[in-house]
C-alpha cells in the first residue's frame, strides 16, 4: 500500500517556498513505476513546459495558482499530439489539438504530464481493460480501482500527480474517486466543454475532476470556473432522499455519520425525502442510451470491422445498434421526466446527501452491475455532484458520500463538500 496522496494545496505551497520544483514533479511522474496499471503514456514534452514555469516563478510571473502542477488526462480527452485512444486499440492519428478543458489547464500554467487507462471506450464502473489490463486501487491492490475513470483515480491517490482529469457518463469519475479514497466533482451539464472528450453517450458525458482532498476541488475550479458563484444558503435544507437506503450496512453507516456532519454545521437534514424515481430504472434506461449512442460513435469502425474493438465492447455497441426506435423514445422520455422530477425537488431542498455507491469497493475479478444505481440518476439530471471520502485513506470500509445539487450551483457544491469531509478526514499536508 502507498501513502496517502499529498493535498494539492500543500504541493502549491512546497513550490511556492522553493521546496520542489515543477521539474522535479514532472520527473517523478515520468519516472515513477506504474505497479497500478494506472498511466497509459507519459508525455515527455511535459519537461519543457516545467523548465519553463520554473523560470515565470523565479521571476515572479506565475500564470496562475496552478502554474508548474503536473496533472493526468484520462485517455479519451484529447492533449494535442497525442492519441486519444479512449480505451480501445484503434489506429487513430493524433489530436490535433487540446481539448478545452486542457487548453484551460495549460494556460493556467498546468502540465498534462500522463494519460491515465481506462475502461475500454469509457464503459464500465471497474477499469478491467483488454488492451491495457486490470487498474489497481493503490489503497489495496487486490481490490478495482473503479471506472471508467480508474486510471484518473489511482494515479491521484497514488500521489503520482496532484489531480487528474476524468470523464463521467453515469458515475465514471465519482466511483473511483470513491473507491480510490479521493475527491470528484461532475460538473453541471455544460458546466465544462465537452470538446475534445471522445464521446460515448453524448446525453449523459461530462469531463469530471479528481483530487485528492475536498479543499484541493475549490483551487483547480478556480481556473476550470472563474467568475461562477461559490456561495449558496447560509443555512441550507439538505435532503437524505427515500433510495439512499438502498445501500449495504457500510453505505448506511456512512449516511448516517454524514447525516451528523449535516446537523453539526447547523444545516436542515431532511430525511426520507421523497424523489419519486427508480434508481435502478435510470441506470437501465441511461444504460440503454449508452448503447444506442455509443453505436453511433463506432459505427465506421464496427461497419469496417476494425480489431481495435474487445468482442465484448462490440457486442454491447451492437446491441444498442438493434434496439426498437419505439424502445429508445420511451426511455429518453422517461429520462426527460426523471430530470423534471428532480429539478422541481430544488424548490423544497438546496442539496441531497447519499452514498455514491450501494455497495463496498469490489475485488480484482468482480464486477458489480448496481454500481451506478445511485449515480447515473445525476448525469440523467444535469446536475453537479462533490464526492468525498469518510474515512481516513488508509480505511478501505468506508464508503464515499456525494453531494447533489442544482444546475449551476458546482462551486457551492465543492465548498460544502469541503465543509463535511472536515468531519471525516484529516489534512494531508
Amino acid at each position: 500500500m502507498s501513502s496517502p496522496p499529498r493535498a494539492l494545496r500543500a504541493t502549491l505551497e512546497r513550490l511556492a517556498r522553493g521546496q520542489v520544483t515543477s521539474l522535479e514533479l514532472v520527473e517523478y511522474a515520468l519516472s515513477v513505476p506504474d505497479i497500478y496499471g494506472a498511466i497509459e503514456r507519459r508525455l515527455l514534452a511535459a519537461r519543457v513546459e516545467a523548465q519553463a514555469s520554473d523560470e515565470r516563478r523565479a521571476q515572479g510571473k506565475t500564470l496562475s495558482p496552478l502554474d508548474g502542477l503536473p496533472f493526468g488526462v484520462k485517455a479519451n480527452i484529447d492533449v494535442q499530439g497525442v492519441t486519444t485512444t479512449a480505451g480501445t486499440a484503434l489506429s487513430r492519428p493524433p489530436a490535433a489539438a487540446d481539448a478545452v478543458v486542457v487548453a484551460v489547464l495549460r494556460s493556467a500554467g498546468a502540465i498534462p504530464a500522463i494519460t491515465t487507462t481506462l475502461a475500454e471506450a469509457a464503459v464500465g464502473a471497474v477499469t478491467d481493460n483488454p488492451h491495457t489490463g486490470v487498474c489497481r486501487n493503490p489503497r489495496d491492490p487486490r481490490l478495482h480501482a473503479g471506472g471508467s475513470s480508474g486510471g484518473s483515480a489511482a494515479v491521484v491517490a497514488g500521489g503520482v500527480v496532484p489531480f487528474a482529469l476524468g470523464s463521467d457518463t453515469m458515475g465514471s469519475t465519482r466511483i473511483p474517486a470513491s473507491y480510490c479514497g479521493v475527491v470528484a466533482l461532475k460538473p453541471s451539464r455544460n458546466g465544462l466543454s465537452n470538446t475534445g472528450l471522445a464521446p460515448l453517450c453524448h446525453s449523459l458525458d461530462t469531463v469530471g475532476l479528481i483530487v485528492p482532498t475536498p479543499g484541493d476541488l475549490e483551487i483547480v475550479l478556480g481556473q476550470l470556473m472563474p467568475g461562477t458563484c461559490a456561495t449558496g444558503p447560509s443555512s441550507p435544507t439538505i435532503a437524505v432522499p427515500g433510495f439512499a437506503r438502498q445501500v449495504d450496512a457500510g453505505g448506511l453507516e456512512a449516511l448516517e455519520r454524514g447525516v451528523r456532519a449535516v446537523e453539526s454545521l447547523g444545516a436542515f437534514i431532511q430525511m426520507d425525502f421523497s424523489l419519486s424515481i427508480e434508481p435502478d430504472v435510470v441506470r437501465r434506461r441511461g444504460l440503454l442510451l449508452c448503447e444506442v449512442e455509443g453505436f453511433e460513435e463506432f459505427r465506421d469502425e464496427l461497419e469496417n470491422g476494425d480489431p481495435g474493438l474487445s468482442s465484448g465492447l462490440v457486442s454491447f455497441l451492437r446491441y444498442g445498434a438493434n434496439q426498437d426506435v419505439l424502445k429508445v423514445d420511451c426511455a429518453r422520455s422517461y429520462l426527460e421526466q426523471v430530470e423534471m422530477v428532480v429539478s422541481a425537488a430544488f424548490k423544497d431542498v438546496d442539496a441531497f446527501l447519499l452514498p455514491i455507491t450501494p455497495g463496498p469497493i469490489p475485488l480484482v475479478g468482480a464486477d458489480p452491475v448496481d454500481a451506478a444505481n445511485l449515480s447515473a440518476w445525476v448525469n440523467v439530471a444535469g446536475l453537479p455532484s462533490a464526492v468525498f471520502p469518510t474515512g481516513d485513506w488508509e480505511d478501505t470500509e468506508a464508503r464515499g458520500l456525494q453531494l447533489v445539487g442544482p444546475h449551476g450551483s458546482d462551486k457551492w457544491i465543492a465548498t460544502l463538500a469541503a465543509s463535511l469531509a472536515t468531519f471525516f478526514v484529516p489534512n494531508r499536508d
